[in-house]
């Protein structure tokens, strides 16, 4: 009879799930920050290989990005209201801009309230705008934070 270490492991996890599962949550509580910190150097690291990724993925899927920005832009026009002001919202973007060439990072015209959010729906309009840098507009997401 020999000794299995695998088999062992799995009867030893099955047998003391609790344990685990609570060594599990304290070792997450103690290293929550520290965690948090290495996803965020790890994401920020990897946005060039991303950007890349994407750039191709789109070169090779053109009919969906188009299919995707048409449904933007239609939403966009559905949730642009009469009183929104054309020249501020232009202004966002230039903005925009401006910010990208001082900063050399890529800035974004962010809806702080998502045109097409799973649980809200924003305006498009100048107040439902921000300038956000295009990782921390990424990781938003469609997303509203409050």
């Amino acid at each position: 009879m020999s000794f299995d270490k695998k088999v062992y492991m799995k009867e030893y996890r099955a047998n003391n799930r609790e344990k685990i599962k609570k060594q599990k949550h304290e070792w997450y509580l103690a290293n929550a920050e520290s965690e948090k910190e290495n996803a965020k150097t790890y994401r920020l690291a990897r946005l060039e290989h991303v950007d890349r990724k994407d750039s191709e993925w789109k070169k090779n899927n053109r009919d969906k990005c188009n299919s995707y920005g048409s449904k933007y832009r239609a939403s966009r026009i559905n949730a642009t209201p009469s009183w929104a002001n054309d020249a501020y919202m232009k202004l966002w973007y230039t903005l925009a801009q401006i910010e990208q060439e001082r900063t050399g990072r890529r800035v974004e015209v962010d809806h702080i309230v998502p045109l097409q959010g799973k649980n809200v729906c924003g305006l498009h309009h100048e107040h439902n705008m921000q300038l956000l840098f295009r990782e921390h507009n990424s990781s938003k997401g469609n997303k509203y934070i409050t």
